[in-house]
């Protein structure tokens, strides 16, 4: 054999692995021919003592020579079957080679595994498509950590989008965080980095060594990282999948056919974060300690289905770095957060509510991330994830970066995020906050400060794509699955089908009627005359999207006050203003979300950092947890009182269709009085299908022995709901006898009724045509 092992060896491409600054590995690593008999095969390990090559097929070995003090080997062996043709030899893959196994001798310890560099790619021609053109389905079947097996010999495929490295490799305990020991196959194609690790199997922790653009090393979490480690550590963590045995069979036949504009929808918003433990910070790694969630969703769950929720409404839980903050700064786009446990643990969650007939909807963040050095920031030294353009890259108010929408494998991953809380955690809906940046080109940018479209205009054309791209994938593949927008600015047709050039949302949060209500209801009674219009203003344009009424975090943290501070009058109105309130917005077209806290009138605002729910040692739940408060005072009954007319607000809600299930159609509304300014009353009527019921609601402290409203036709009127009673820490000042309509003219009416109308207070009435 003339050839030498030298000679085959190209030792630029060496000199560059040593450095770890080589992005093709597989020029001086794997096998490659020789001759028309023999193949060359290089190895790379540091550390190593000796190694050798096996031969699957005859079992024999052979000795590698050490080319370097470094860790590089290299030996010419046999090889049986390669092409006659010296063209066709030059034309295969390392994977076309006779099968081996190096046999590596590290210490004392001697070890037999595939060599990574003859494992074949992954990915193979369709995913490369795809994922270019960003419509990749499952995004964690090609990229993140996978175990895998190669040979009979199990490892860990890793893979990672870093198209303008210039190398490469994955660190984690399993090299000793050696940056020179695995370094990674660039698929020039595709722009991704992957390589077989034999031996490294799930709970593994591991990051990304990047050399980036410019030269300089960085470390980055996997960005399709499905498990992490525990904060303040940063590492992603190779996560096998579960074995977990969902127990929501029924919900997930019966949620294909809710329709979120048709069915009742009551949504319990709250933190995760709020559950902490009776000693909050670990004296000894100064972190907040929280309850699992296998904890939470037992008490929760129980809780919500005791007070006739729907729905929660998860404020984000993906993997984010901080615990003083509300979660929407994500790191890891795939994983739940490891705070409250592993990804089979909030599965454990989902089910328990699913079991008790509640959806999950999770607050997501497509709109901007952290610039944290070990996430998606300049991720392979360049834009990648972002806009170079910091009128285009960078939150105005926030100052964290803005997504390129432009770039297809950005949405990709965006859109694959979404896919895979949706089927692997069986989520019912996903609700999407700051559309703002999303939609508009100037979004709190003056002047020059903004880059306008290719129209000159100032709609987010890419933007608006991505959010159509994104409402249409769930609804095609996740069915039953449906998604909600907020934010404060306006865009016509958010909730419009995309078909019908709209962006296709299923609901959207309406700010207006939020800002106005809450607005009239701190305003002092007496002086609510001059603001009437903020009361009514919500039904002039109540068909312009399909709403969702809620009272969110933002509006009862911090510096906004909480609900019962918002009330004007003294304590006892105040409740009384807080049920009326709560009654109103049932009895208001859209559906319903309010934030935890809000139903028992908890009297300070939620902070950051502070706790949702405090424990107490005597509770009906048993972790402790109080699931109706930050800070319940000696008074409680009031507050007792006030859950309960919650509960019982909502039973009523689901059991009258009126309320609920013509939203969308105008004939599900109808003004009876909306003038009554100077009474700061109003009166409306709900309806669906034969079901009508009449609203009555006075917004003043003054009580009405005799009060007249008109009533759509002659019949008879039954008070069947009242805010006032008693049991809800009310006067009583109600209806208890069915009313008789008479031909007395009023509100524009031939008929009406005498009734007596309690101060803050919402009477419900059913209505029963006279024959």
């Amino acid at each position: 054999m003339a050839v030498k092992v030298e000679d085959l060896i190209q030792w630029p491409e060496l000199e560059a692995l040593e450095y770890a600054e080589c992005a093709n590995p597989e020029l001086v690593l794997g096998p490659r021919i020789a001759d028309a008999t023999h193949m060359f095969v290089g190895v790379w390990y540091p550390g190593a003592s000796d190694i050798k090559v096996k031969m699957l097929s005859t079992g024999r070995s052979y000795d590698m020579k050490k080319m370097s003090k470094t860790g590089y080997f290299a030996a010419i062996v046999p090889a049986s079957k390669l092409p006659k043709r010296k063209a066709d030899r030059q034309k295969m893959t390392p994977d076309q080679f006779p099968a081996y196994h190096l046999v590596v001798t590290r210490g004392k310890v001697t070890t037999e595994m595939p060599d990574p560099y003859r494992v074949p790619s992954r990915i193979d021609a369709m995913d490369r498509n795809l994922f270019l053109n960003g419509i990749h389905k499952e995004l964690t079947s090609i990229l993140g950590a996978r175990v895998v097996e190669e040979d009979g010999i199990s490892g860990t495929h890793f893979a990672v989008w870093a198209p303008n490295a210039r190398a490469v490799s994955v660190v984690g305990p399993f090299n000793d965080w050696d940056k020179t020991a695995n370094p990674m196959s660039l698929q020039e194609d595709v722009g991704i980095y992957e390589l077989f690790v034999p031996g490294v199997g799930a709970g593994e922790k591991y990051q990304f060594r990047v050399l980036n653009s410019v030269g300089k090393d960085v470390y980055k979490t996997d960005p399709v990282g499905r498990l992490f480690d525990l904060r303040p550590e940063v590492s992603a963590v190779v996560y096998e999948g579960d074995d977990y045995k969902w127990g929501d069979s029924d919900w997930m036949k019966t949620r294909e056919k809710y329709s979120v504009t048709k069915d009742a929808m009551l949504v319990y918003s709250f933190s995760l974060a709020g559950f902490v433990l009776p000693d909050p910070v670990s004296k000894k790694t100064c972190q907040l300690q929280f309850h699992d969630y296998r904890t939470i969703a037992d008490d929760v769950s129980r809780y919500c289905e005791t007070m006739g929720y729907t729905h929660v409404n998860i404020l984000p839980m993906l993997e984010h770095p901080l615990d003083q903050s509300l979660g929407y700064l994500t790191t890891g786009y795939f994983a739940p957060t490891s705070r409250y446990g592993k990804p089979s643990d909030f599965k454990y969650f989902v089910d328990a509510f699913h079991k008790r007939g509640i959806g999950v909807i999770l607050d997501w963040t497509p709109t901007y991330f952290p610039c944290d050095t070990q996430g998606l920031v300049e991720f392979d030294g360049t834009c990648l994830y972002e806009h170079l353009d910091p009128r285009q890259g960078i939150h105005p108010h926030l100052g964290t970066k803005l997504y390129n929408y432009g770039r297809n494998e950005v949405v990709n991953f965006l859109v694959g995020s979404a896919m895979y809380m949706c089927k692997e955690f069986h989520i019912d809906g996903l609700q999407i906050n700051s559309l703002g940046p999303v939609l508009y080109c100037d979004f709190g940018r003056s002047g020059d400060d903004w880059v306008p479209n290719i129209y000159g205009g100032n709609e987010n054309l890419e933007g608006l794509e991505f959010l159509r791209t994104l409402n249409d994938t769930i609804h095609e593949e996740a069915k039953g699955v449906f998604t909600i927008g907020h934010d404060s600015v306006i865009y016509p047709g958010l909730s419009d089908k995309t078909e019908d050039g709209g962006v296709g949302f299923d609901l959207v949060w309406n700010e207006g009627w939020k800002h106005d209500f809450l607005d009239y209801m701190q305003t002092d009674p007496l002086f609510r005359r001059g603001r009437h219009d903020t009361l009514t203003l919500s039904m002039a344009y109540q068909y312009a999207e399909e709403y969702l009424l809620g009272i969110g975090c933002d509006d009862v943290a911090g510096n906004a006050g909480s609900m019962f501070n918002k009330m004007a009058g003294m304590r006892h109105q105040k409740f009384a203003s807080l049920r009326l309130s709560y009654g109103f917005q049932l009895a208001h077209p859209g559906r319903v979300l309010n934030f935890a806290g809000t139903e028992t009138g908890e009297l300070d605002p939620w902070y950051l950092g502070a706790p949702l729910y405090r424990h107490r040692e005597k509770t009906e739940l048993k972790t402790g947890i109080l699931p109706y408060g930050w800070k319940i005072t000696d008074e409680r009954e009031e507050h007792e009182k006030l859950r309960g007319y919650v509960s019982v607000v909502n039973s009523f809600y689901k059991a009258h269709p009126a309320l609920y299930a013509d939203d969308d159609n105008t004939s599900g509304f109808e003004w009876i009085s909306a003038m009554d300014a100077e009474r700061s009353t109003v009166a409306f009527l709900r309806r669906a299908g034969s079901e009508t019921l009449l609203v009555v609601c006075n917004f003043t402290p003054v009580p009405y022995d005799k009060f007249r409203i008109g009533v759509p036709y002659a019949g008879k009127f039954k008070e069947i709901f009242n805010s006032d009673d008693e049991k809800f820490g009310g006067f009583g000042f109600g209806n208890p006898r069915l009313r008789a309509s008479k031909a007395v003219k009023q509100d524009g009416r031939a008929n009406s009724i005498e009734i007596r109308l309690a101060p803050m207070a919402i009477h419900i009435f059913s209505c029963e045509k006279g024959k």
